[in-house]
């Protein structure tokens, strides 16, 4: 099922190595698509995430990244995500999650325009026999101008 149209709001704080930020997702609280229970509502979030990077040397560096997710009627979850850097253009890494979850990740930045990623998530709680799911991440930057704000 896919949800209806919703809002999400959100916002990180960048530094060179560093960033932090907060979002609140699913804000109109909607309903899923063709399910027929009224009460069954996409989930209502609220996380806070951070992120650090440490430079090893001019080829390798490791990630860490961590977040705080609240879903509004459930109990707050944590995760923490690590990925080594090669050259600044790929990287693998794994991450887990206290719901609980493990999850494994590569992917590639082949340009400052174009990113493509891989992840598989084994969860260990749920219907049994649908606990590891896929996920392919394609992202393109559309180009602005030079004197563009954005």
């Amino acid at each position: 099922s896919n949800s209806s149209a919703n809002i999400s709001f959100g916002g990180n704080v960048f530094s060179k190595d560093f960033c932090f930020g907060v979002t609140f997702s699913d804000a109109l609280n909607q309903t899923w698509i063709g399910s027929e229970i009224p009460a069954l509502r996409v989930d209502r979030n609220l996380i806070f995430n951070g992120s650090y990077k440490y430079n090893i040397n001019e080829i390798y560096s490791v990630e860490a990244a961590a977040a705080s997710r609240y879903t509004f009627g459930a109990p707050l979850d944590h995760s923490i995500n690590v990925r080594a850097v090669y050259n600044n253009q790929f990287w693998a890494g794994f991450g887990f999650r206290t719901s609980p979850a493990l999850n494994f990740s590569a992917g590639a930045f082949i340009n400052q325009k174009f990113k493509i990623a891989y992840t598989a998530e084994r969860s260990f709680v749920g219907i049994p026999g649908i606990g590891l799911t896929h996920e392919l991440y394609v992202s393109f930057t559309i180009p602005t101008s030079k004197y563009s704000k954005f």
